[in-house]
């Protein structure tokens, strides 16, 4: 540490003129007597490299239910928690900082070593105020808002950086990957073992998914039949009738006579089934039947098999549910005949590429599994805070700014989510327009509609600082998106003080044209014409207050009132620019409810993202009462960013559901909203009720979602989405067989529930039987990951039973540095661990263990 640097120190903590010459007077005696080097070696990349090298950071969540630490941050929700930074070498105090991302700001320190800065967004700023000595510990309390109650809300990629110094990432904070379930999350997670450290404040009841609690939820099941009566698939089928008999294909299908008609893409399913293609094969005939759009037919006899459909569509929908009829072992079909049809027009998937961009290729994979449950419109959300993920050639700042995050940030982003100082971070990047172009065409050629989204105008903060950028280059203000003279100082949800455009200002609307006229020319040129545009309308926080453009605007001085007009201003002059386009536009229920009842129409389309615990039904059935179209996307069961069930291990957000596992989405009844408040909690398993009248009023449809602020590798995005992309399938194209039990439970207020529920598990083990038959395995060898539930465990003193969700998993055991198969009559140590597996394959859940052990930390 230089002479000057410790005076600058001394001469922040010293107010007087006086206290200022007595620092100087010590260093003079520091200097003479030989405990200062005035001409100290200046800091240089070497070091900053050894520093990133070997500094051992740790993380560890202290407490959740700290009420008096809460009280003197004047926070009603707050957690502690504790950095501990190890040095190896010796580190001076003002040549260098450290960042790292954390989700939430921090609002106190208790240090006198350390100080923390919340710098925009999740991005944090530490500074050491003092030199560190060779092997020195320091250890940094500090208090945050809300809860860290899991291993994923601790994000990695810390990094270091200096003065004209390159910066690195701290390794002891980089990524790992859990070998079993190959999900990403940070080395420096500490240890979730603690009650204290579980729970969201002392009112959270939602029970722990320990090994005991698993066997005992799972034991639910037992009682059912463990094999189908009959033929199964998912989606499941509207009508079927079955002879019990089948056909034996030792030939195979001959498929001449849908060669070259545009359903290639289910024809390579058949292969991908198992099924060869031969001419001497049974015959698949195309019979034209003047049915409604998405209905097909399907008989299956020993001379044919005829497809009953009025278009390609069709077809192909049938030519799907034949690959699921067909068992490779046997080379069997069933004999029989279906006729189907979807519930719902509108089956959906979202994806946010946006915050974390996780490759092309996943997008494509994602569009192959949509195809095979038969859901048909993807909401690509491509522009965020974080990112803008598609190239529009009019600004090539959007992109070559806005699709990156690193240190510099005339060049990037601002790290945000454990991006890391460095542009080529797997998480950055975009889809240049051959790439969405070809994107639109395999969507096509799979029935998907693709929508196009980017969050305006709040959300917005990749859009605005790229086209900033523009401005400062150019200084152009055609397409500058914020006020100039605004002065307003708020706080996003997500933290951002700088990342709404302006609602009040004419350049804002002439970016939003030229981006969705570019859009439309992308799908122009892919032979598919844009139908909908989605443009968020949601979260704008406290935003444009003191614009004078939008003070001129509404002709007065303005509230945080005026935000809800301001929104709805912006919101209704796209709605006039896509009209003229011909396009539906679409956005999030919040954003789209500013426009007036009266004016609601039936070009809008309306994504209801109110939880069912906080009023979504009602929210729902006022959409549904509109002429504007509704889509259920309810965070509460079609959020597949949040954890499948209440472990540390299991990563996610859950800010409205912390256990939203696959029979949850499987049990999911959109037809009967209000019966959810007899079969679910809210978020921290406390009962909820709402009073709603029954209506025959449905949706256009529903859609699930994943936003991907936690999602850092593509193999995580997968483990989030699968399996429960199927029983989202199931419940867009299949009415529930319980749906008038449902209602019956309603009108009796509750009676009835335990009766609905036993149905529903009995409906479950059939699809969860197809689920471990053909779904997962043909997964598997596509080499895309998914989600097996980890084995029930109970007992006591080394005798174990075990039970599992889905049927014919193998249960293991970790014993002598392997894993076995569990043997019923083998008593197991108390520390010894457990995972399913699915059979004949290296794919297996997290490992789990029994005797009050939460969180293994081996394997």
């Amino acid at each position: 540490m230089t002479a000057l640097s410790i005076m600058a120190v001394l001469a922040k903590r010293l107010n007087s003129a006086s206290a200022v010459v007595r620092a100087f007077s010590l260093l003079s005696v520091m200097a003479v007597t030989g405990c200062l080097s005035v001409d100290s070696k200046p800091f240089k990349q070497a070091d900053l490299d050894l520093l990133a090298a070997t500094l051992d950071v740790q993380y560890q969540v202290l407490s959740t239910t700290d009420k008096a630490a809460c009280a003197r941050v004047e926070l009603s929700e707050c957690f502690t928690a504790e950095l501990t930074f190890t040095f190896p070498h010796a580190a001076p105090a003002d040549d260098w900082v450290l960042f790292f991302s954390h989700l939430v700001p921090i609002r106190d320190v208790d240090s006198n070593v350390v100080s923390i800065e919340h710098v925009n967004g999740d991005l944090h700023k530490v500074n050491f105020i003092n030199a560190i000595a060779a092997g020195e510990t320091v250890k940094v309390p500090f208090i945050a808002q809300f809860w860290h109650v899991s291993r994923s809300d601790i994000v990695p990629n810390m990094y270091v950086s200096g003065a004209g110094l390159q910066p690195r990432i701290v390794k002891s904070t980089e990524a790992v990957v859990d070998e079993n379930t190959k999900i990403n999350y940070a080395a420096h997670a500490g240890d979730f073992n603690d009650q204290n450290r579980l729970t969201r404040g002392e009112d959270d009841q939602l029970p722990l998914a320990t090994s005991e609690w698993l066997y005992d939820y799972y034991s639910a099941f037992a009682s059912v039949a463990s094999e189908p009566s009959e033929p199964r698939i998912v989606p499941n089928v509207k009508v079927a009738q079955w002879s019990g008999e089948h056909i034996v294909l030792t030939k195979g299908l001959n498929v001449r006579a849908l060669i070259n008609r545009g359903v290639k893409p289910a024809l390579d399913e058949l292969l991908q089934a198992g099924i060869v293609f031969n001419d001497d094969g049974l015959v698949v005939n195309w019979q034209v039947n003047e049915l409604p759009n998405e209905h097909y037919g399907l008989v299956i006899d020993s001379d044919s098999i005829i497809v009953q459909a009025s278009n390609l569509q069709s077809v192909q929908y049938a030519l799907l549910s034949l690959a699921q009829l067909y068992d490779a072992p046997t080379q069997q079909i069933p004999v029989g005949a279906i006729d189907d049809a979807p519930e719902y027009a509108y089956r959906g998937m979202h994806i946010d590429i946006a915050r974390n961009y996780n490759g092309k290729n996943s997008l494509f994979t994602l569009l192959d599994e949509m195809f095979l449950g038969k859901l048909n419109r993807l909401h690509l959300h491509f522009a965020d805070d974080e990112g803008w993920r598609i190239a529009i050639q009019e600004f090539p700042e959007l992109t070559s700014l806005g699709a990156f995050r690193c240190a510099d940030d005339t060049q990037c982003l601002q790290p945000q989510l454990g991006a890391g100082p460095h542009r080529t971070a797997q998480v950055n990047g975009y889809l240049t327009e051959q790439d969405y172009i070809e994107l639109l065409q395999y969507a096509q050629q799979r029935n998907i509609e693709v929508i196009p989204s980017f969050d305006t105008p709040g959300h917005a903060r990749a859009a605005v600082q790229a086209m900033e950028q523009r401005w400062s280059a150019s200084g152009d203000h055609t397409y500058r998106l914020v006020d100039p003279a605004d002065k307003t100082v708020y706080s996003s949800i997500q933290y951002y003080n700088d990342n709404t455009l302006n609602p009040c200002i004419d350049s804002s609307y002439r970016f939003v044209d030229v981006v969705v006229s570019r859009l439309q020319a992308m799908h122009q040129q892919a032979g598919n014409s844009l139908k909908t545009f989605h443009l968020g309308a949601d979260e704008t926080a406290g935003a444009w207050v003191n614009s004078p453009a939008c003070e001129a605007l509404l002709g007065r001085v303005l509230t945080l009132d005026d935000v809800h007009d301001l929104l709805g201003h912006f919101v209704q002059k796209v709605y006039a620019m896509t009209q003229q386009k011909g396009l539906n536009l679409a956005g999030w229920s919040d954003g789209m409810g500013t426009i007036p009842t009266e004016q609601r129409a039936a070009d809008m389309l309306v994504t209801v993202w109110t939880t069912l615990a906080a009023g979504g039904a009602e929210t729902a059935h006022a959409w549904n009462e509109s002429p504007a179209h509704s889509v259920y996307s309810f965070p509460d069961v079609l959020y597949f960013d949040f954890p499948y069930q209440n472990h540390p291990h299991e990563p996610g957000y859950y800010w409205a559901s912390k256990n939203t596992d696959v029979f949850k989405v499987f049990q999911f009844t959109p037809q009967v909203l209000p019966v959810h408040q007899w079969l679910w909690t809210e978020r921290k398993g406390h009962d909820f009720a709402y009073e709603h009248a029954l209506s025959n009023s449905q949706p256009l449809g529903i859609q699930g979602q994943v936003w991907s602020e936690v999602i850092r590798s593509p193999q995580t995005l997968e483990y989030m989405l699968y399996p429960r992309l199927y029983a989202l399938a199931e419940r867009a194209w299949a009415k529930p067989e319980w749906s008038a039990s449902a209602e019956q439970v309603v009108t009796s207020k509750g009676q009835g529930r335990e009766q609905l529920l036993a149905h529903q598990q009995k409906a479950w083990v059939s699809f969860a039987q197809q689920l471990t038959r053909f779904h997962l395995p043909r997964l598997e060898a596509r080499g895309v990951n998914f989600r097996l539930p980890p084995p029930g465990v109970k007992g006591s003193q080394g005798e174990y039973s075990f039970n599992n969700l889905y049927p014919n998993l193998v249960t293991e055991a970790y014993v002598d540095n392997a894993w076995q198969v569990v043997n019923k009559q083998q008593a197991y140590a108390a520390d010894t661990i457990f995972r399913s597996r699915l059979p004949d394959t290296s794919v297996a859940s997290r490992s789990v263990c029994a005797d009050d052990c939460l969180a293994p930390k081996k394997r």
